[in-house]
């Protein structure tokens, strides 16, 4: 029945932007997270098998799969993508140092999206069967005039800026070190304000940040995020307790919940009390002959 009254800041205008870091910060920050920035270049070949180029016909028959049998078959042995395409008469088509991006298309993502499980398969693709054949996986970073790449590292290095600003703020308000001046200095007269009914009201909070916030007493500070997942820096100004009318259904439905607790909880209890009291062991092959038992 509390309701809160919070001021809070928007820390996403407190961030550095992204556009604002310099080259030597961005090179600085790849030197240093090198191996978690690096890509994964593919050297890969595909073929697109069709009821055409398989049997001759255009129908998926009995034919056509018996074949796609026999190419699996022949991948299980060992045979490859190469000398598969020059049975079928089908050339190939191979991308080499190949990254994905926006521009490739469904194949090359599927095949990308594969890379780490069967180096050579064949897959059912609806309307036509995908055979390929990765041969090389070079793990390296990307150029740094590559602008794909570059605005990773900006996006990257904007996201660690941003977690080492909002830990920061959090370790200097658990630390009893942040006061009603660096409040307001940090709003700079920008900050809102929300009145929160119950700890249900989320029209603008996560559940999570109200689960914090009613757990704290006034003037407490704490971050808080929306269910966009932005941040805010937020202080809790006022709290108003409403007392319940006895006979309200609000009363009744708060009793029963209440009960509930106390019944869940004396049943918790007991099952310690016991666990405390006695050692219970389980005879295993008792325990499997029982399974099998009921398994038939």
């Amino acid at each position: 029945t509390r309701s809160l009254e919070i001021q809070y800041i928007d820390l996403s205008k407190k961030y550095k932007k992204k556009n604002d870091f310099t080259d030597v910060e961005i090179k600085k920050f790849i030197s240093d997270n090198a191996e978690a920035l690096k890509e994964e270049f593919l050297d890969f070949s595909y073929i697109k098998i069709e009821p055409k180029n398989l049997t001759g016909l255009d129908d998926f028959n009995e034919d056509f799969f018996k074949k796609i049998d026999e190419l699996d078959d022949k991948i299980s042995n060992g045979v490859s993508l190469s000398e598969i395409s020059q049975q079928l008469s089908i050339n190939p088509i191979k991308k080499n140092n190949f990254l994905l991006d926006q521009k490739s298309n469904d194949i090359e993502k599927l095949v990308y999206t594969n890379r780490n499980t069967n180096k050579i398969q064949i897959l059912d693709n609806d309307n036509f069967f995908l055979l390929y054949e990765i041969t090389k996986i070079n793990k390296k970073l990307p150029n740094f005039n590559d602008i794909k790449f570059l605005d990773k590292a900006k996006e990257s290095l904007f996201q660690k800026n941003k977690y080492d600003f909002n830990l920061k703020l959090l370790e200097k308000i658990n630390q009893k070190n942040f006061s009603e001046e660096d409040f307001n200095k940090l709003a700079l007269n920008k900050m809102e304000s929300i009145k929160l009914d119950s700890i249900k009201d989320d029209k603008k909070f996560t559940n999570e940040s109200l689960k914090i916030l009613y757990s704290l007493p006034l003037n407490s500070f704490t971050l808080i995020a929306d269910k966009n997942n932005l941040i805010y820096l937020g202080k809790i100004i006022d709290q108003v307790v409403t007392n319940i009318d006895i006979k309200s259904k609000d009363f009744e439905n708060f009793n029963n919940q209440a009960n509930m607790k106390v019944r869940d909880y004396m049943y918790t209890s007991y099952d310690a009390f016991l666990d405390n009291k006695y050692s219970v062991s389980v005879n295993q092959k008792t325990l499997d002959r029982i399974k099998n038992f009921y398994k038939w």
